[in-house]
């Protein structure tokens, strides 16, 4: 899931989260290979135990650069979007706890793309793809998206290309600004290989904020 951020300690989420077991346990001087600084599975990412920070604690629409680390969890508490969508995903069953996620038993990889500007800004999510269909992901969730420059859409193509090639589906937001699609693209939802899914109210019409058109595969 590539999000805001996500509070790891979640009773409902804490049992779904996926390990990256090469970079826990003990290295070869007894050190905790989470924190150890050390990239001990030679992937390119020091500490990666539980997904990944894209961004880091920056505000990039002020023109701060990324700076990625090991930590998922949202730069505030009021960054809940993230748990919220994990939850509708993975949260434990059976557990006399909270809800049950739509396909809870499986695990989660939370992935942080966004920094100090969360409430407008998933600037990582692109890299957060990226980061996602190199590490064994099949199911890459992205409740985000919005119009980018025609000089983007290429690399963003590719990026959602590399996913698929990697056996990867990206499920991704048709957007909630109740525009068309097919007129004013609106991506990831408008780029290939991804499952865009559009929003349905109490009747199982189309929401009236739905963006809408033929990119858009299902409502739910």
């Amino acid at each position: 899931d590539i999000d805001v951020g996500f509070n790891l300690t979640h009773e409902d989420l804490v049992n779904a989260l996926k390990v990256n077991w090469a970079e826990s346990g003990k290295d070869g001087q007894g050190r905790d290979k989470r924190t150890n600084g050390v990239d001990d599975d030679g992937d390119g990412y020091v500490d990666n135990w539980r997904g990944w920070d894209v961004v880091g604690g920056v505000s990039p629409t002020l023109g701060e650069a990324f700076k990625p680390d090991n930590d998922p969890s949202p730069e505030d508490a009021g960054a809940t979007h993230g748990s919220l969508t994990a939850g509708c995903i993975v949260a434990s069953g059976n557990n006399g706890k909270g809800g049950a996620g739509t396909a809870f038993g499986c695990r989660y990889m939370p992935i942080k793309a966004a920094g100090k500007d969360y409430n407008s800004d998933v600037s990582g999510g692109y890299e957060g793809i990226h980061y996602a269909s190199t590490h064994g992901a099949r199911i890459i969730n992205c409740s985000w998206g919005g119009p980018v420059g025609s000089s983007d859409v290429t690399l963003i193509n590719q990026l959602l290309l590399e996913a698929s090639d990697r056996n990867a589906l990206v499920v991704v937001a048709a957007g909630n600004d109740g525009k068309n699609n097919d007129v004013t693209p609106y991506y990831p939802a408008s780029g290939p290989g991804v499952l865009s899914v559009g929003a349905t109210d109490q009747f199982d019409a189309p929401a009236f904020f739905t963006n809408y058109g033929h990119t858009i595969n299902v409502f739910a």
